[in-house]
């Protein structure tokens, strides 16, 4: 089981910082693309420095994880 790959299916909300409104959109999609578009037209930036450096540290407790129960 690839850990990497079922962190990137799951879903992230996403606010709208002018009407409020949250998108939900996978790590997977996040990571390819700098900025969304909401409903009501609000370009919203993603700043995904900050999600990247949890998802790593995330995966090398993983990988840990991973080397304990193997015998």
């Amino acid at each position: 089981m690839s850990f990497t790959k079922e962190i990137e299916k799951q879903t992230l909300p996403i606010p709208c910082p002018e009407c409020g409104r949250k998108v939900k959109k996978r790590i997977e999609w996040i990571k390819r693309n700098k900025q969304l578009i909401c409903i009501c037209g609000a370009i919203i930036a993603l700043d995904t420095k900050q999600l990247f450096s949890t998802i790593k540290g995330i995966e090398k407790e993983f990988a840990l994880l991973d080397k304990t129960f193997k015998i």
